[in-house]
């Protein structure tokens, strides 16, 4: 069975809805960071580009399967383990993009316009970047950390994310998320 095909099938029957995080397989791993509610490709310019929202349960539990499977030896770094303990606050959404290139996060001029023109906006609110985490050896992904709402409004249909990664072809990238698809076990996750 091709990749496609299985990804399809897995999507179909929502996998992540009926099966234990650890019993998920390296495809389906590998499925949900490349085609479930809470991931995206991005096609522009230059490569593709890989986004999730990170802080959603079936994101965390694909992450931590995803390690798991690597079998990385050593200890996280200090600035992922910050990471962590943040998302175990629950008051914080994380887009995390793949990136290629980690030298580009010690540019201070493109890590500054990253800083500045990175937004994300729900309905009419736009909540500004607070903080981030560059990719690191232990963490491919440049995390973008925003303020959780304390609620969303039922005319809140989607979240957009306006944001910059240093190094990339096309720097400026966007994407939406739409609330409607992002329920993982009768829960709202983003």
């Amino acid at each position: 069975m091709s990749l496609v095909a299985f990804v399809m099938l897995a999507l179909a029957d929502g996998f992540w809805e009926s099966k234990p995080a650890d019993t998920w397989t390296v495809q389906e791993v590998q499925s949900i960071f490349e085609a479930s509610p809470w991931s995206r490709t991005l096609r522009v310019r230059g490569d593709p580009m890989q986004v999730h929202l990170a802080a959603a349960t079936p994101m965390r539990e694909a992450e931590k399967r995803q390690k798991a499977f690597q079998k990385r030896i050593g200890a996280a770094d200090a600035s992922f383990a910050e990471y962590l303990a943040m998302l175990d606050e629950g008051s914080y959404i994380v887009l995390a993009v793949r990136t290629k290139d980690r030298e580009m996060f010690s540019d201070g001029p493109l890590v500054s316009r990253m800083q500045k023109d990175t937004q994300m906006r729900i309905g009419k609110k736009t909540y500004p970047l607070v903080t981030h985490f560059p990719p690191s050896s232990s963490d491919f992904y440049l995390r973008l950390v925003f303020a959780k709402p304390k609620q969303l409004s039922p005319s809140d249909k989607s979240m957009y994310f306006y944001f910059v990664v240093p190094g990339a072809t096309d720097p400026y990238r966007q994407v939406e998320f739409l609330f409607k698809d992002l329920t993982y076990r009768g829960k709202l996750e983003y």
